[in-house]
């Protein structure tokens, strides 16, 4: 006989963008070159975030984000995170731009199968109190997005399926857990302009012409 087990401490919650409150609520958490705030008003409670250099780590009390447990066969799907872009914000440190942010999950398999996950953590900006997606207005992983002080929101989604062989019926066990998610910013120092050589020389010849002035005048 086949036994499927799963818990998933996932968020099934259908948060509107256009019906968020102010977001009035954020705990910051400084990294090396960027500062993440997460609003503790939209994040569910049990989620944990902690920062090390440039990443911002997300768990949960108590266990995974994810665990299935398969014999004989099956498979189990669902959200671990399901977010709206206003949970999370990014900020670059002075001398730094943001253009861009991945991430990965921390994962752990024994037994014989598979698991298969989808996770995404988009940039967004907020525009006449909505938010506009920058993955599509050419600035993806290209141009610089934000500039220091410029916060952005991200849109945290993870999304797991754990599969097993109909082959192992009765026979082989398969348990897989997700422990976190990792986002990490995708920074770039700032460059400052370097004036040119034809620069430096007409400043020269304007200090030049001044004090020449400046002599007369006194001669006079």
């Amino acid at each position: 006989m086949s036994k499927i087990r799963m818990t998933v401490k996932g968020i099934g919650l259908a948060l509107c963008i256009a019906a968020s409150p102010a977001f009035a609520a954020f705990t910051s958490l400084e990294g090396q070159d960027v500062i993440f705030r997460y609003d503790t008003e939209l994040v569910p409670a049990f989620l944990n975030f902690s920062v090390q250099g440039n990443s911002l780590s997300v768990t949960a009390d108590g266990g995974p984000l994810f665990e299935a447990s398969l014999y004989g066969g099956g498979s189990v799907s669902g959200y671990f995170i399901k977010g709206t872009p206003g949970w999370v914000q990014i900020e670059a440190k002075s001398g730094y731009s943001i253009y861009g942010v991945g991430n990965r999950v921390t994962m752990k398999n024994t037994g014989y199968g598979d698991t298969y996950t989808t996770v995404s953590s988009h940039l967004f900006d907020k525009v006449n109190g909505s938010f506009v997606s920058l993955l599509n207005n050419g600035t993806n992983g290209t141009e610089p997005k934000a500039v220091a002080g410029q916060p952005l929101y991200i849109l945290l989604s993870g999304y797991a399926t754990a599969k097993q062989h109909p082959a192992y019926s009765g026979t082989r066990s398969y348990n897989s857990r997700i422990d976190g998610m990792t986002v990490f910013a995708e920074l770039e120092p700032t460059v400052t302009p370097v004036p040119e050589p034809e620069t430096y020389a007409l400043m020269g010849m304007g200090l030049l012409g001044l004090i020449t002035a400046r002599r007369r005048k006194n001669k006079a």
